[in-house]
């Protein structure tokens, strides 16, 4: 039978108060870092075409797999200012085979040396990880675009927020890009067993999971842990 009546929980501690403080005020723009426009949009457009090609010869690598019918992305955001982490995610259309998914969004901190006062600073770059089907392959040269040469109605260029919040755009073929615990918890040389989240309980994906795992011979437990899916 299941315990019903359990101990109270007691604070050793006496409480304290904290005001609370929002990081921004309703309706204020998050801070951009500085940009030549045209100079940033040749850029990230370079980016997105060297990624797709180095995905479509990389095919054989693990985080690839070509039943995927689309590639994974990694958008880095410039250190101290935000990722615009929602815009990458595009799930308008009825059909989910067309859904642009944001899988995770990871932080990095660095610790810097300020060249006048000599103090040490930190300073935060986000890493966003998102699936793009081949269906969707010019969505975010579009976007790119149109901040190079579209104004919207407030006479401001298109996509600005999103575009000016990247920093580079890259293949994520590494473990660190799909890695969701602590990046000093990644396995090296020694075998390591891992907890592995799908994006879907059905039979297809598990069992092409699966066949990934045999066909790299990469040894996996039986059985399966099914839970809510929490994440976006």
């Amino acid at each position: 039978m299941p315990q019903t009546h359990l101990p109270h929980i007691l604070l050793k501690e006496k409480p304290g108060q904290i005001i609370f403080t929002t990081p921004r005020q309703g309706g204020q723009k998050p801070e951009l870092p500085p940009r030549n426009r045209e100079e940033h949009a040749t850029f990230l457009s370079n980016r997105l075409k060297e990624a797709w090609l180095n995905a479509e010869n990389e095919k054989k690598l693990a985080v690839y797999h070509h039943t995927r019918k689309g590639i994974y992305l990694e958008f880095k955001g410039e250190a101290g200012y935000e990722l615009t982490t929602k815009s990458l995610e595009n799930q308008r259309s009825k059909d989910k085979r067309k859904w642009i998914r944001l899988l995770n969004v990871r932080t990095v901190t660095h610790i810097h040396v300020d060249e006048i006062t000599k103090e040490e600073k930190e300073s935060k770059e986000t890493f966003a990880t998102i699936f793009v089907p081949n269906s969707q392959k010019k969505h975010f040269s579009k976007l790119i675009s149109k901040y190079a040469t579209e104004l919207n109605y407030w006479g401001n260029f298109k996509n600005k927020a999103l575009v000016e919040s990247i920093s580079d755009i890259q293949n994520s073929l590494t473990v660190e890009s799909f890695w969701q615990d602590d990046p000093n918890l990644i396995p090296a040389d020694e075998p390591k067993w891992c907890e592995v989240w799908l994006s879907s309980d059905s039979d297809e994906v598990i069992h092409r999971f699966e066949d990934t795992l045999q066909q790299l011979n990469i040894n996996s437990k039986r059985g399966r842990l099914w839970g809510f899916n929490l994440c976006a």
